[in-house]
């Protein structure tokens, strides 16, 4: 005999759903609160566009029980976690980039330029109508374009706007950890201190 399901019918919806679908609340007769998870999302969601202040109220009264509820969210959902994070990169491949180009600055104690400094930077060599790769001085399409820092982060280059540059794909890949005048086939003019 096949086994049935327990089902309720929501109070808001009237949609008839299984018993998994509520949340559970003591007081009732059943064990289960009258509005399906659903309707309890829709009415809360509602609640807190109408109340912003509340929400901020409650927020900054409850910092660490925020942190901890979004890290137990997190901790739970790990799968949803990494789509939105995938979805996230694929949609702010310029935010990401700044945020690693930090990350390594910060690991290697660099000086490091406000994050909106930083970011307006990245925004113009996106969005530019024209923009020439400092290091070969060709014309650079916009879906090339890219942000090299002129002194690398691993020889104690600064993560500021004063040591990035718009560089062409090609010249970022060859360049990698080289100095200026290494990369510019100079460095011997360095070495022996004759001026440029």
């Amino acid at each position: 005999m096949p086994e049935t399901q327990a089902t309720k019918r929501c109070s808001k919806c009237k949609a008839l759903k299984p018993t998994s679908e509520y949340h559970p609340r003591r007081r009732s007769k059943d064990g289960l609160q009258a509005n399906c998870k659903a309707c309890n999302r829709t009415v809360a969601a509602a609640w807190h566009k109408a109340h912003p202040e509340q929400r901020e109220k409650w927020r900054a009264g409850n910092v660490v029980k925020e942190r901890q509820a979004c890290a137990a969210w997190r901790h739970a959902n790990p799968r949803k976690v990494s789509q939105y994070l995938a979805k996230y990169s694929r949609a702010n491949p310029d935010k990401i980039r700044q945020k690693c180009a930090r990350r390594r600055a910060l690991k290697r104690n660099a000086t490091v330029d406000s994050p909106r400094t930083i970011a307006a930077f990245y925004r113009m060599v996106r969005e530019a109508s024209r923009l020439t790769c400092y290091w070969c001085g060709k014309p650079v399409k916009k879906k090339d374009r890219q942000v090299d820092h002129i002194v690398p982060l691993s020889r104690r280059g600064a993560h500021a706007v004063l040591n990035l540059c718009c560089s062409c794909a090609s010249c970022n890949h060859r360049k990698r950890h080289k100095m200026p005048e290494e990369f510019t086939g100079q460095h011997e003019l360095f070495a022996q201190g004759t001026p440029l």
